[in-house]
C-alpha cells in the first residue's frame, strides 16, 4: 500500500508540475495576445490618421488646382487685353 501511495504521490506531483507549466505558458500566451492586440489597435489608429491626412491633402490639391486654373484664366485674359492695347 505504501508503494502505491508513493507512486500516486509521484504521479500527482508530476501532474501538478505539468499543470503549473501549462498555466505559466497560458499566462505568457495571454500577454502576447494582449501585446499583439495593442499593436493592431495602434496600427489601425495610425492608418486612420494617415487616411485623414491623405484626404486633407487631396482637398488641398483640388483647391490649389482651382486657384491655378483661375490664375491661368486671368493671365490669358490679361494677355488678351495687353495684346489689344498694343
Amino acid at each position: 500500500m505504501s508503494r502505491e501511495n508513493q507512486m500516486l504521490n509521484a504521479e500527482l506531483s508530476n501532474i501538478v508540475n505539468e499543470r503549473d507549466k501549462f498555466l505559466a505558458e497560458l499566462s505568457e500566451c495571454e500577454k502576447q495576445v494582449h501585446y499583439l492586440d495593442e499593436l493592431c489597435r495602434v496600427k489601425d489608429q495610425e492608418k486612420e490618421q494617415l487616411m485623414n491626412s491623405y484626404r486633407k491633402l487631396i482637398g488641398e490639391h483640388e483647391r490649389l488646382d482651382v486657384i491655378l486654373k483661375g490664375s491661368s484664366d486671368e493671365t490669358d485674359n490679361l494677355r488678351l487685353v495687353i495684346s489689344r492695347l498694343i
